[in-house]
């Protein structure tokens, strides 16, 4: 089927490891028509555990834009590998049906988010669980900061950082600043 995500990796998910030594992707954008792709979106849709673990790190996003259904965000869609030293700026990322942030959609408890920093970024959705760095995640977040605004319509959970963390997540040493509304 169409995937409008570059999909890094296999047609169903990314496993292995990415430095992208630094390198900017320069006004990257993953959408479709009335955001109504179904399935995780993103540079990488998916990293997946299966094979090894994928890690994913040294990467900058600037002017990028990204619209889904669910599960998205403009490094990847559904995450279940370590993230790091990630700087989103100048984005916008949005999502019909939840799961939604800049950086990801969502992550298992492998998903660790380690010195990313999202800056004058704006992530929208509607449905639940929309966050400025992740929609909602199981891992670690930590020495993480968003600067942008976060709009959410008809959602329960919504975060500067996380629309949800899980019983097993946390966030530690992270800033955030801007406007958080839910409506």
């Amino acid at each position: 089927g169409y995937s409008p995500s570059c999909d890094i990796g296999t047609a169903s998910s990314f496993s292995g490891s990415f430095n992208g030594n630094n390198f900017t992707f320069l006004a990257p954008r993953f959408m479709t028509a009335g955001n109504t792709f179904t399935g995780p979106m993103g540079l990488f849709r998916q990293t997946s555990q299966t094979l090894q673990t994928s890690q994913i790190k040294n990467i900058k996003i600037n002017h990028g834009m990204v619209g889904g259904n669910s599960q998205v965000g403009l490094l990847v869609g559904n995450c279940e590998g370590p993230i790091s030293n990630i700087k989103i700026t100048n984005s916008e990322a949005d999502g019909s049906g939840g799961y939604t942030g800049a950086l990801a959609g969502q992550g298992n408890i492998d998903c660790t988010i380690e010195r990313v920093s999202v800056d004058k970024t704006n992530v929208q959705g509607s449905g639940n669980v929309i966050g400025g760095i992740i929609g909602s995640t199981a891992g670690m977040i930590r020495k993480t900061q968003f600067f942008g605004d976060v709009e959410a319509h008809n959602s329960d959970n919504v975060g500067g950082i996380a629309g949800k963390l899980d019983l097993s997540g946390s966030a530690l040493e992270v800033a955030v600043e801007g406007v958080i509304s839910s409506n």
